[in-house]
């Protein structure tokens, strides 16, 4: 059965039309949609999913709605997604996945920056963190200027600290 599950999965997955990262605007997922209508790869009125949530109305979206990421095309009658979304999948699916980009113009991305985390001031891990529970914090404080982070450390090396204030 779990080969079956794989087999079908790999099959789906192998029918989708990749696009490249880019930034989609309304019009070119729309342009999308009528070529692959055209093709017969999809049927009319499929469904646009984004990050894994249904877009109910996606032609009542704004033609200035864009979003940064990959688009895939899900052939009609995919068993997986119409199991996933029921019939209205079965004329297709449009996926969405987005991409985040926090500042096109920094130096560092948030993963390559080192970042000081100070729980009711005292250092903890990002690994420590995922151990709070969110009910337990009472205020989170994020400071990026140079200055400011050097009243929390002499090190140099750090890009920001985070001051997290728990309920105590």
């Amino acid at each position: 059965m779990k080969k079956i599950a794989i087999l079908l999965v790999l099959m789906v997955f192998g029918t989708m039309t990749a696009q490249q990262t880019k930034v989609y605007l309304k019009k070119d997922i729309e342009k999308l949609i009528t070529e692959n209508i055209a093709s017969g790869v999809i049927a009319k009125n499929p469904i646009v999913v984004l990050d894994g949530i249904h877009v109910l109305d996606f032609k009542n979206v704004s033609s200035e709605w864009r979003f940064n990421g990959t688009a895939d095309v899900v052939p009609k009658n995919s068993t997986v997604f119409t199991t996933k979304f029921g019939d209205i999948a079965k004329n297709g699916v449009v996926m969405l996945h987005s991409v985040i980009v926090l500042n096109a113009d920094a130096k560092k991305t948030l993963s390559q920056s080192k970042v000081l985390y100070l729980l009711d001031g005292k250092e903890v891990s990002s690994t420590e963190l995922h151990g709070i529970n969110p009910d337990n914090i009472a205020s989170v404080k994020v400071i990026k200027d140079a200055d400011k982070i050097a009243k929390y450390t002499t090190k140099q090396d750090y890009d920001g600290v985070v001051l997290i204030t728990s309920n105590q």
